[in-house]
């Protein structure tokens, strides 16, 4: 067997990603260790046809995994997700016994898995491509707590290592110092549907129920929703959730984040499982105070701030918290306001690459 490798300097990774292409935060990662970006579907493309069909994405999962190009140069697979291909080379044998395959997983897998959202022989097969992985590269430690469930009672499943999402570098940046009035009744949500398996994982039907009991105690509470979201998905949640008449405006996808996180009082992110949302990451490095869900893989973060600020997926429970938030003083608001920008020197970009790296390392020599 080869001798194992001291660090990424010395391999030679391999980024698995899907189409239109990986998510910005991946790319600065994979960047980070030298890796070669692949589609996952460089042969027989599927992966953003909406109509594919079965058979041509399993002849493209096998056609890419056969003809991997220079596939005996790579020591790391780095998969995107839980893309099947990295699985199939494994089992077929095209990799060999040294070469490491590792999913990064960033997204609603894990929950909806652990969940049951996916139909019964749906769940079963991805769960056994899952564990068919070296090594699991969760990006939260509500991801890792989530993989670790999965896996219980599997044996020899994959190893689990924990790194973070970035902010990565070129995202507008609010000015640490600007510091806005925040003494009223306006929350913020940022995040995309437009609607269905989205709009579940994203929370926004909970969020606007929890509004509809918020503007009952607040006659001027605000909700301003940013992001791509249906018109007719808009208009059947509003009604749905009795919010028709409401102060709520979706004003759909905005390029200056700043300028919203600085003219609202307080951002709600109430989701199902959203792995670790950037934008709330954002919000709280911008001085904006910050609500999730106990779902919400930022709460490891938020719960630094104040233990308050994350609350349980339920309108009743979220509308609580809100109304305590809402009733403190501006001093107090302000006092959470400092200690999210304080928090956040801790998750850095700096400091998210490099544990990254360590990460990928630790996955190479171990």
């Amino acid at each position: 067997m080869p001798p194992k490798l001291k660090s990424y300097h010395e391999a030679r990774i391999a980024f698995v990603h899907g189409r239109p292409g990986p998510h910005p935060t991946h790319v600065a990662l994979a960047k980070s260790v030298n890796a070669d970006f692949i589609f996952v579907d460089r042969l027989l493309r599927y992966h953003d046809l909406d109509s594919s069909g079965r058979v041509r994405r399993y002849l493209s999962w096998l056609l890419n995994s056969v003809f991997f190009e220079n596939v005996k140069d790579y020591d790391l697979i780095l998969s995107e997700g839980m893309h099947v291909t990295p699985v199939l080379m494994k089992k077929l044998r095209i990799l060999g016994r040294h070469q490491r395959t590792a999913a990064i997983l960033g997204d609603e897998f894990l929950f909806f898995l652990k969940t049951e959202w996916y139909p019964i022989k749906t769940r079963r097969l991805l769960s056994y491509f899952l564990r068919q992985y070296d090594v699991l590269l969760c990006m939260s430690e509500f991801q890792t707590e989530l993989a670790n469930e999965v896996l219980e009672g599997f044996e020899d499943g994959p190893r689990v290592v924990t790194a973070h999402e970035i902010i990565s570098g070129g995202r507008p940046m609010a000015s640490e110092k600007e510091t806005p009035d925040r003494d009223g009744h306006r929350l913020l949500f940022v995040a995309h549907g437009p609607d269905g398996w989205r709009a579940y994982y994203k929370g926004i039907e909970t969020l606007l129920e929890t509004f509809h009991l918020v503007s009952q105690k607040f006659s001027d509470a605000q909700l301003i929703v940013v992001g791509d979201w249906t018109g007719e998905f808009i208009n059947n949640l509003m009604a749905k959730t009795k919010n028709e008449g409401a102060n709520i405006q979706f004003v759909g996808r905005q390029s200056d984040l700043p300028s919203f996180f600085n003219n609202a009082d307080l951002c709600v992110h109430i989701t199902n499982g959203d792995a670790f949302p950037i934008a709330t990451l954002e919000a709280i490095r911008a001085g904006l105070p910050t609500m999730v869900s106990e779902l919400t893989g930022t709460k490891e973060v938020v719960a630094k701030i104040d233990k308050n600020l994350v609350v349980p997926m339920n309108p009743e429970a979220a509308t609580q918290q809100i109304e305590w938030y809402f009733r403190l003083p501006p001093e107090s608001r302000k006092a959470i306001s400092t200690k999210g920008r304080e928090v956040m020197l801790d998750y850095s970009e700096e400091k998210g690459l490099e544990e990254f790296r360590n990460a990928v390392n630790d996955i190479l020599t171990n």
